[in-house]
């Protein structure tokens, strides 16, 4: 991987050989629910996941079919379309935390 967001070295699990290092592998972080994906050596774009065109980040295979998130706002289930980013999320949550607390003060 050209640019990785990360590198990952298993040491523990199933020893060989070589000595106690199981495995080696850069990794990217999904933009839209931020689950770490380790990167396989010479793996087409399609078994890594792909790049989201909303946000131009790389986005995991999970996320790639993915057309609407839908997120809990006072026992309701929201569906919001297009690209949402795992930062944009956390804004959503935040702010719904804060206005939970200015209502429940007053």
């Amino acid at each position: 991987m050209r640019n990785p967001h990360g590198y990952i070295k298993v040491t523990e699990g199933v020893p060989h050989k070589g000595g106690d290092v199981w495995g080696e592998a850069d990794t990217f972080q999904c933009s839209h629910c931020g689950k770490h994906v380790m990167v396989k050596a010479k793996a087409s774009l399609d078994a890594l996941g792909n790049m989201c065109r909303g946000c131009m980040q790389m986005i995991c295979p999970a996320c790639v079919n993915r057309t609407t998130t839908v997120i809990e706002i006072y026992g309701q289930r929201v569906e919001l379309q297009g690209c949402v980013t795992w930062e944009r999320n956390m804004e959503i949550q935040e702010a719904r935390a804060r206005l939970h607390r200015a209502a429940t003060r007053g």
